[in-house]
């Protein structure tokens, strides 16, 4: 459920930059005028947030496993 509505966010994200005149143009533009630096940062925080779902995601399963063991 935590991956499916991240993929949500993700989509929808995609589908607003798709939708819009000349979006897909500024993005372009904006990438073009990045630093290798900070591009750096940000592929270091696209991997942190991946890794900060990946937790959510072992911590609900541990919590879903207590719960069901404290019942069976």
């Amino acid at each position: 459920m935590v991956w499916g509505l991240a993929f949500a966010v993700l989509a929808a994200c995609g589908i607003w930059l798709a939708s819009g005149e000349g979006r897909v143009d500024d993005l372009v533009s904006w990438v073009r005028t990045l630093s290798a630096t900070t591009a750096v940062g940000y592929g270091v925080l696209a991997v942190g947030a991946l890794l900060l779902i990946t937790g959510v995601v072992g911590l609900l399963r541990r919590a879903q496993r207590a719960v069901a063991a404290r019942r069976g």
